[in-house]
């Protein structure tokens, strides 16, 4: 049995009411539309140290390493 064939075996013994539950909150999901550019940006702020040494590393010459 494949996994897509336990997935939807599974789904189908799933009570109504669960069911019923996963359809409204996929289609709230769907219906919030796309997130905008950056939507965690602000949550997951970088250090300042860390953008600092990213700016400086993309400064250095590239070599490949044999």
């Amino acid at each position: 049995m494949s996994t897509v064939q336990e997935i939807e075996s599974a789904i189908e013994q799933l009570p109504r009411e669960q069911m019923t539950q996963i359809r409204e909150w996929l289609e709230k999901v769907l219906d919030a539309g796309p997130r905008p550019e950056g939507y965690f940006a602000d949550d997951y702020p970088l250090p300042e140290d860390r953008i600092a040494l990213e700016e400086a590393m993309s400064k250095l010459p590239q070599q490949l390493d044999r």
